[in-house]
């Protein structure tokens, strides 16, 4: 029994001996020990490591942190004592530590950019479409609540903004094409264009430097058109503005005239136009509507239709009278409906 008693004795002192070592030498076989300072890293970027030391009789302790997307801030034991130095990474920072690949996340690029479907408009201008097809090139797919957008500029005077018409999420190695209409071109005239995809910046991508797309097209002169039934509108006026007897705020009465012509080469049949007005700078909600039905047309001849609206007094009016519009009635088949929308502004 006193044999067994020694060698028990012989242990507890060997272990004392042995945690005296690690305390005095600064050992560690988790991280890195210097005196009183304990980093649970060491310099190791890729792992949200700790640093644990004391400031007085207070312990305290610092955690590895992400400076930025790129960049960590790894704590560290220098002599013994707290410091901290900044590394930029590779693959990015996240969670306190640098990445060790790449990110997973979409990049937008436009494979091609064209317009299509030109048509005339009139004298030297042209309508036509334009189409940009837009792919993911990335590892993830994109926000599926995030609009994808892409500016086109045609040389140094317009630029148009095209985008999906609801949000959908893009997969990689998906593509989804962009498309705007009735953008007007002078005939025989040269084009540079210029088109960006995500051009507001909102999603978050791999490569953020490869969304712009350049091209070249020249715009055709298209042929007059002969068409059998072309409904325009000739103009718009407003006439006989007056006092409205009735009114117990000031608003006034006037006259408001449509004239419309078939230029065309056949009767219309029955026909209608819509008239909405709008307050300049107010709420933009339609303040006066009408819809007008107006008889047969014969080929060249025309006709007025007129109604009778209040405004208020001094308040300006955007005016937009269409014919013929696809949604009211039995819409007259023409061959051209790029010329069916007038617009007309007036101060009460």
């Amino acid at each position: 029994m006193k044999s067994n008693s020694n060698k028990n004795l012989w242990y507890v002192l060997g272990g004392a001996i042995v945690l005296v070592l690690v305390v005095a030498l600064g050992v560690s076989v988790t991280g890195q020990t210097t005196g009183a300072c304990v980093d649970s890293d060491g310099t190791d970027v890729y792992t949200a490591g700790w640093i644990r030391y004391k400031v007085g009789s207070v312990e305290a302790r610092q955690g590895d942190s992400c400076v930025d997307s790129n960049r960590v801030k790894e704590y560290i034991c220098r002599e013994g004592a707290p410091a901290s130095v900044i590394k930029t990474c590779k693959y990015g920072c996240s969670r306190g530590a640098c990445l060790k690949t790449p990110p997973s996340r979409p990049d937008l690029i436009i494979t091609s950019q064209s317009p299509s479907n030109f048509r005339y408009r009139s004298g030297s201008e042209t309508y036509y479409d334009y189409a940009v097809t837009v792919k993911n090139v990335g590892t993830a797919a994109t926000n599926g609540n995030v609009l994808i957008t892409a500016l086109l500029r045609l040389g140094d005077l317009n630029s148009y903004t095209l985008s999906q018409s609801q949000p959908r999420s893009l997969a990689p190695g998906e593509e989804t094409t962009l498309t705007t209409s009735r953008l007007v071109c002078i005939s025989e005239l040269s084009y540079q264009t210029t088109a960006r995809v995500d051009n507001t910046n909102v999603i978050v991508e791999s490569e953020e430097n490869n969304n712009v797309h350049t091209s070249t097209f020249t715009c055709p002169r298209m042929p007059t058109p002969s068409y059998d039934v072309d409904l325009i509108i000739l103009g718009q006026e407003v006439s006989n503005m007056r006092a409205n007897t009735t009114s117990i705020t000031g608003a006034k009465l006037y006259d408001h005239s449509v004239t419309i012509q078939n230029l065309g080469t056949s009767s219309t049949g029955n026909f209608y136009a819509t008239v909405n007005m709008l307050r300049t700078g107010l709420d933009g909600s339609s303040t006066n509507q009408y819809v007008a039905r107006s008889t047969s047309l014969a080929a060249g001849a025309s006709t007025v239709l007129t109604n009778t609206f209040e405004c208020r007094n001094g308040v300006f009016y955007d005016v937009q009278s269409t014919v013929n519009p696809p949604l009211v009635g039995a819409p007259v088949g023409e061959t051209n409906y790029d010329n069916n929308v007038d617009e007309y502004e007036f101060q009460c």
